[in-house]
């Protein structure tokens, strides 16, 4: 988070009154950013507001506010990577404006000369020191129509999130679009992609009807996706957040696969709110859903009761257990396919024999034993009842309960994250 005002005697940055606290080292990383060499460093720190005219030629109203003297921006672990801020006045304002942190720091110097600000930023923020530039110098209420790749945009979005910039202040922000490399929509607020996923079962035989594990995710690379939920979260664009929610968490290809550096805690790969956890638990959770819902229907009736038997039968003889253990890919809708693939059956074709043609073993008698006479009745009423009417619908039905039960989960998750960073900003207009 932003680190707190130096001073022989500073004060605690989250507080209003002076508190003689001593001044807090910067934390040393094992992973540094790039170097930046000292051309570049000094470009960075004298980055002149976006629309300001040439040093030679600025405005009296244009020069750079006193109090930007007092602020600096350093970067954990690289000490020749620094922002001193050239805001005019104007811009401190409109800063102040969209910002309660920013207001709060700037209130704070101004009535205490003798105390700096030098927030720190890590790693795990998320964005560098040209991204928070840009966003300093060209964010306010009024920025309207910006247009950013979304890998760019997700950079700004963490700038926004570290600086507790409160997306409603900002009154354009529904007309930003996040586009792909070849300025393509993706995502907006106002008008997002519609088709984001399609079922791929509409050709297919009424046993693969749609349910949420066959649809297609939007996106070339799930990257995009945890993208667009850092950017929907920190922008308050709920739907698209809830829209890409969905490939984040149940259609995630790869424990390790993208991992997002984001100051948002319930997007962090790891931890106990992290996504990976996230995805864990939404395994066990469908499994025990399924268990219990088997379980459930052998009160049912005794048809029910068969049905149960033979699904179970069907994933014992595909070496499947309903067991979070049993499958180590994190991606939920596949597991849901492998399982499909295991207890759906197609019904016979017409014509086709109810009973599987046996196999003659010219070295046994000609007339079977009793033994073999119950082997072949047990197998002629196995696949009459595997593709038979009852035991279809039962599973057909099995289906539909699981896929009701993801998109409560999915609606629900998506409402307490929400929830979640309403509170955060919440506590931000507290400054």
């Amino acid at each position: 988070m932003p680190g707190p005002f130096e001073a022989p005697f500073g004060f605690d940055p989250r507080s209003a009154a002076l508190a003689p606290v001593k001044r807090r080292p910067i934390p040393s990383s094992t992973a540094p950013g790039p170097v930046r060499g000292p051309l570049e460093a000094d470009r960075i720190t004298q980055a002149p507001p976006q629309g300001s005219a040439p040093s030679g030629t600025q405005h009296a109203e244009q020069a750079s506010d006193p109090i930007c003297e007092r602020v600096l921006i350093k970067w954990e672990g690289n000490v020749r990577t620094s922002i001193t801020p050239a805001w005019a006045p104007g811009r401190v304002e409109v800063l102040s404006a969209v910002s309660p942190l920013i207001r709060a720091r700037v209130d704070d110097l101004r009535c205490r000369p003798h105390h700096r600000w030098e927030p720190v930023i890590s790693k795990s923020d998320g964005f560098d020191a040209d991204t928070a530039t840009r966003v300093l110098n060209e964010i306010g209420p009024e920025t309207a129509n910006r247009r950013q790749t979304v890998d760019l945009l997700c950079l700004e979005a963490n700038v926004m999130w570290f600086f507790e910039v409160v997306a409603k202040q900002l009154r354009a922000c529904p007309t930003w679009e996040a586009t792909d490399g070849d300025g393509g929509l993706i995502a907006s607020k106002s008008n997002s992609r519609h088709a984001v996923r399609k079922s791929q079962a509409s050709q297919s035989s009424r046993s693969s009807q749609w349910q949420c594990w066959y649809s297609e995710t939007a996106h070339w690379s799930r990257l995009t996706a945890l993208q667009l939920a850092n950017i929907a979260l920190v922008l308050e664009w709920d739907d698209v957040f809830k829209r890409e929610l969905k490939t984040v968490v149940w259609d995630w290809t790869n424990a390790s696969e993208a991992v997002l550096e984001t100051p948002v805690e319930r997007l962090k790969a790891t931890g106990e709110e992290g996504l990976d956890k996230r995805r864990e638990d939404e395994k066990g959770r469908i499994l025990r859903y399924m268990r219990k819902y088997l379980d459930d229907q052998k009160a049912v009736s005794r048809e029910a009761r068969d049905c149960v038997k033979r699904v179970k039968k069907d994933l014992k003889k595909h070496n499947v257990k309903l067991e979070t253990g049993h499958f180590e890919d994190p991606n939920i809708y596949r597991m849901l396919k492998k399982i499909d693939d295991c207890i759906l059956k197609e019904s016979l074709a017409p014509g086709e024999p109810a009973v599987a043609p046996q196999i003659v073993n010219r070295n046994r008698p000609a007339t079977p034993g009793l033994l073999g006479k119950l082997k072949t009745l047990e197998s002629g009423v196995e696949s009459i009842f595997s593709g038979g009417p009852a035991h279809r619908e039962f599973v057909l039905e099995m289906r539909a309960a699981v896929h009701r039960n993801i998109i409560d989960r999915q609606e629900s998750m998506a409402q307490a994250m929400l929830a979640w960073r309403n509170g955060e900003v919440s506590k931000w207009l507290k400054h």
